[in-house]
């Protein structure tokens, strides 16, 4: 286990770095690809690491945290089934036509995505799905999955 561990710690913390790259609205475009590469990496890895940790037992984690684990295997399943799945959307700052409301102020950000299921998983997942991750930031997302998958 300690090399899916191990990958999705590194791609994690890749993927929070390329976030904190983006300080203005033209970074999007300089970071988007190697973003995207980048989750797809960790979410696979969090799959891989909760296969095996449901092997292992995976009774000493809270519901909340079983069901936040699992919204990242939902995730990865749809990644199988759907290649061109973009998983993130991007939120700029500042002034920008067509004006969107409500403006954000401050640094952009990245969000998880909200995109059909494909029929793929068992409903409950998806359920997770929606309630940790769909129009969530990405990055405080992901350091409360570093900080789970540390308690391993």
């Amino acid at each position: 286990m300690d090399m899916y561990y191990d990958g999705a710690l590194r791609a994690i913390n890749n993927s929070i770095k390329l976030i904190d790259s983006i300080t203005d609205n033209t970074k999007f475009e300089e970071v988007s690809s190697e973003l995207h590469d980048s989750l797809i990496s960790t979410v696979h890895f969090v799959g891989d690491v909760y296969e095996r940790i449901k092997k292992n037992g995976i009774n000493h984690f809270s519901q909340d945290k079983k069901e936040f684990l699992l919204a990242f295997v939902y995730l990865n399943n749809q990644l199988k089934h759907d290649v061109l799945l973009n998983v993130v959307y991007y939120e700029v700052s500042g002034s920008m036509f067509p004006f969107k409301f409500p403006r954000r102020f401050g640094t952009p950000a990245v969000y998880w995505s909200d995109f059909p299921d494909h029929g793929q998983s068992k409903k409950a997942k998806r359920e997770h799905y929606d309630l940790y991750l769909k129009k969530k930031d990405v990055r405080v997302t992901l350091e409360k999955l570093y900080g789970l998958l540390k308690e391993l």
